[in-house]
């Protein structure tokens, strides 16, 4: 149940877990891959179906479940697990080149149970105010600061 219900968080922090390869030395495990449940957004009607999420969850990571419904997807995402490595920066959207309308479409990925996720470094386990990427930090607050003036 602990592998496949994860991710787990702990005093909103993300806990990952191992499984000991060999003798099992801590020492040489790597915590820095967990699995999610992700849901993509504003698929077309044409890729709603099993090639379609398998397609779209390669281009996350390495994908470790795809549900039996989503053979012929008739809601509003696509649910796929795929697998992550937490210490590199995490996808927001996929874009998807459609040659035969020559067009892109962008789809949007809810990761869930994730809890403090900072989209503009895109680095998992700090939220606005604790991000160290000064760059990121200012395009965030300018953005915010524009939509507030706007609405």
């Amino acid at each position: 149940m602990v592998w496949s219900h994860g991710p787990w968080h702990f005093d909103h922090s993300l806990i990952i877990l191992g499984k000991p390869r060999g003798p099992g030395e801590v020492l040489k495990m790597k915590f820095n891959m967990t699995a999610f449940w992700v849901q993509l957004y504003n698929i077309p009607l044409l890729g709603m179906n099993m090639m379609g999420a398998i397609v779209l969850a390669e281009k996350i990571r390495e994908i470790i479940e795809i549900p039996n419904e989503s053979k012929e997807c008739c809601g509003k995402f696509l649910h796929v697990k795929v697998v992550i490595d937490v210490t590199r920066l995490i996808r927001r959207f996929l874009r998807l080149w459609l040659d035969e309308f020559n067009t892109i479409i962008t789809i949007p990925i809810k990761y869930e149970r994730l809890l403090e996720f900072y989209y503009g470094c895109g680095l998992i386990g700090h939220s606005l105010s604790e991000c160290m990427n000064v760059e990121a930090r200012r395009t965030a607050l300018k953005n915010h600061n524009q939509n507030l003036e706007i609405g």
